[in-house]
């Protein structure tokens, strides 16, 4: 079955229906029904309520969380999800009721103080990331960029599909499904691709020349239109249409980078990929503007303070309130886009680095590792990343 298009679903979003959305065309996908928020009724909520899971999301941006009293999470926590300013009880029976439902999203629509929000039901505010699908590939931000599209306010519902056994529909059963009720079926990589080709979210702000102890490189300064953030490109020789080039995305890494810090690998990996490019002749690095593997300096900061009390890397960023990475690869293919490659192959140790950027339509075609030696400050930090984040390392005895 081919889905359906872009523009097809914004005119059903556009009508109050549901919409289907699916990571891409892989058999193992799940798949979640969308609807605007302001467009949901009570049957929705009903339809919801028959088919999905229990959990029902609300979601939107940071931006749009913040003209709201809810105190929205980045993942769906449960009892996390609570409200500021309203009145909260526990009432699960009566908060699951499809009436109860409604009513509470429309009571936020409306900033409605006077109405009670029932965090223990099941409706939970969560935020998608600020870009959409260019930021994280994911159902949360594939509502919130179609509402958007589809100029119907900031806010989306969401409920993953579920089969009567109540295990998530895979996609054979959730194309069986979109027929059977006539729902459009969209996936996030067609929205991907649709904004890519409709929107300008990068601009080549600047170039020089930049001599560096590893060599000549030219420098290209890339701009962020969704949030005005500013990236790096050093780029080595000339790139031809088709080519496979050395690549490197280096996320920011202040301390690493910049100081030394031998809590981490970061600053060795940046030197050791600018001395691979400059002998393969040919190459780029990406430098990223995505400290804390995106949760900033100065949360980084706090971070460091937890692991200095005993948590690894990723209780620390999970202990304030963050996912245990936050960084994105969107933007990042999109500059690498712009730079003429299309192919390359990628100097990295993560795994999750090389789907977040095929996923935006750049073939990797090989990974190069970069592995480097530990010291007894760092070593714990390379087997969190190696246990808990998938990492590709092996250690010296």
């Amino acid at each position: 079955m081919e889905f359906n298009t872009i523009i097809e679903t914004l005119e059903a979003i556009k009508h109050g229906s549901p919409v289907i959305v699916v990571d891409d065309h892989d058999l193992d996908n799940t798949g979640s029904i969308i609807y605007a928020a302001n467009k949901v009724t009570l049957e929705s909520i009903k339809f919801i309520k028959q088919h999905c899971d229990k959990f029902i999301y609300f979601t939107g941006d940071k931006l749009a969380f913040s003209k709201t009293n809810l105190s929205p999470v980045y993942e769906p926590y449960g009892s996390d999800a609570v409200l500021k300013n309203m009145t909260v009880t526990t009432n699960i029976k009566k908060a699951s009721e499809p009436d109860t439902i409604y009513e509470t999203i429309n009571s936020i629509l409306k900033q409605d103080e006077t109405k009670t929000f029932y965090p223990d039901g099941v409706i939970y505010p969560v935020i998608s990331r600020l870009g959409g699908v260019l930021k994280r590939v994911g159902h949360k931000e594939a509502i919130v960029d179609l509402v958007k599209l589809a100029k119907l306010g900031e806010f989306g519902v969401l409920s993953l599909l579920v089969d009567k056994d109540k295990n998530p529909m895979r996609l054979n059963e959730i194309i069986e499904f979109s027929k059977q009720h006539h729902i459009k079926i969209i996936s996030v990589s067609s929205l991907i691709e649709y904004r890519r080709n409709n929107e300008s979210l990068i601009k080549k702000a600047a170039e020089a020349k930049l001599p560096t102890k590893f060599g000549d490189f030219k420098m290209v300064g890339f701009e962020n239109a969704i949030n005005g953030e500013h990236h790096v490109a050093l780029v080595k020789g000339d790139i031809k249409p088709g080519e496979e080039i050395l690549v490197r995305v280096h996320s920011e890494c202040l301390t690493g980078d910049a100081f030394g810090s031998l809590k981490c690998d970061c600053g060795e990996q940046l030197q050791e990929a600018l001395k691979k490019i400059e002998k393969a002749g040919k190459g780029v690095l990406l430098y990223m503007r995505q400290e804390g593997r995106g949760i900033g300096l100065i949360n980084k900061i706090k971070a460091y303070h937890l692991q200095d009390l005993g948590m690894d890397t990723v209780e620390a960023n999970i202990a304030l309130g963050f996912e245990e990475d936050l960084r994105d690869y969107g933007i990042g293919a999109l500059i690498l886009k712009d730079l003429g490659i299309s192919k390359m192959r990628l100097i990295t140790n993560n795994p999750l680095k090389i789907s977040g950027l095929s996923g935006y339509g750049l073939e990797v075609t090989s990974r190069e590792p970069i592995m480097l030696n530990h010291n007894e400050k760092n070593l714990e930090y390379l087997k969190t990343k190696q246990k808990k984040m998938g990492h590709l390392l092996k250690f010296k005895e």
